[in-house]
């Protein structure tokens, strides 16, 4: 790690209040584990050490506010490093008071009152290629290895069935996978290398957001009830077997919040389903309704409770909600219940 974060290094020396940089591996038991911890040596003789997360892939535009959720309660402290960070996604970092720089030298660093660096517009030496993108059901596939990792040594229509695709894109992610070395193929089964880790959940939350929740959404409705807790009473009583997701899921799994939507995955919204529930579509823009979803897969529905879709969905989606008691709320799941990803 300390031989790939030189590009960093290199970067940081360009900056015109540091006079020097050395980096070390982390000692056991430094809280929620650095990849590296970095001093710096400033121009008016202190120093400063900064917790190292590394990012080996080029990071999504809307990765922000989990990345600041991931750090804990103190931002500050940490140094985020990523071959690019783009101009959206550096002004959402700096927006949540997290520092970062890429092998290009954006950058954003606050220490103290007297040293800022802010620097953007620098392009990667090599773009990311657009032909390496998953589509949904490749994405699909990761959220069901993500859920239960002992499906990659599953066959292939085992898989398939758990992610709710057919077997190819099965295929074509495991193959990817085993390209990358995270999994490795013995005879005609694969196993992982390490495991599941930070780096595919950086993945999978930005294919959600761009692949899966579109997918997903089915729309909003409103029912016959004043507030959350009518609504999910009179979901109970005419459908029965509802499983939640959001802050209705989280609710039930780790408490703190419970937003005025109710995310609940119920399948495909067909006429029938709608007359009976006395549904009807309404705005995005109003809060308090029913946030339909529906459902793809066995994976995404083995929730930790039975009224709950898996963790990682609940993960996902309270990441794309722009309250920051949702964020809180999606710390404290990960932090229980996705701990491989820490």
């Amino acid at each position: 790690m300390i031989e790939s974060f030189a590009p960093y290094e290199e970067q940081l020396l360009q900056l015109p209040f540091v006079r020097g940089v050395r980096a070390r591996t982390p000692s056991p038991g430094e809280g929620h584990q650095p990849d590296l911890v970095v001093r710096l040596r400033l121009v008016d003789g202190t120093q400063r050490q900064l917790l190292v997360e590394a990012k080996t892939s080029h990071l999504p535009s809307g990765a922000a506010r989990h990345l600041r959720a991931s750090l804990g309660d103190h931002p500050e402290d940490w140094l985020l490093v990523a071959p690019h960070v783009g101009a959206p996604l550096g002004d959402d970092l700096e927006a949540q008071g997290v520092q970062f720089i890429d092998q290009a030298g954006n950058c954003y660093l606050r220490i103290g009152a007297r040293f800022v660096a802010r620097i953007q517009g620098r392009s990667p030496d090599k773009p990311p290629a657009r032909s390496k993108e998953l589509r949904s059901a490749g994405y699909q596939v990761l959220l069901a290895i993500l859920a239960h990792p002992d499906l990659v040594e599953a066959t292939q229509r085992e898989v398939a069935e758990a992610a709710g695709t057919s077997r190819q894109p099965v295929i074509d992610l495991f193959a990817r996978l085993a390209e990358e070395r995270v999994l490795t193929r013995r005879r005609k089964r694969y196993q992982w290398v390490l495991g599941p880790n930070g780096a595919l959940m950086d993945r999978f939350l930005a294919g959600y957001r761009s692949h899966l929740r579109p997918k997903l959404y089915a729309g909003r409705f409103r029912l016959p009830a004043s507030n959350p807790e009518e609504l999910e009473a009179y979901l109970t009583e005419h459908l029965g077997g509802i499983r939640y997701g959001g802050t209705a899921g989280a609710h039930r799994l780790v408490g703190h919040y419970r937003g005025p939507d109710t995310v609940a995955y119920l399948g495909d919204p067909t006429s029938q389903r709608l007359r009976q529930l006395k549904a009807s579509p309404t705005r995005a823009e109003r809060t308090g309704d029913l946030v339909w979803m529906r459902v793809m897969g066995t994976a995404s529905l083995e929730g930790q409770t039975t009224d709950t879709v898996h963790p990682l969905l609940i993960y996902a989606e309270l990441m794309s909600d722009p309250d920051p008691r949702a964020g809180e709320t999606a710390r404290r799941v990960r932090e229980r219940y996705l701990a491989w990803s820490i």
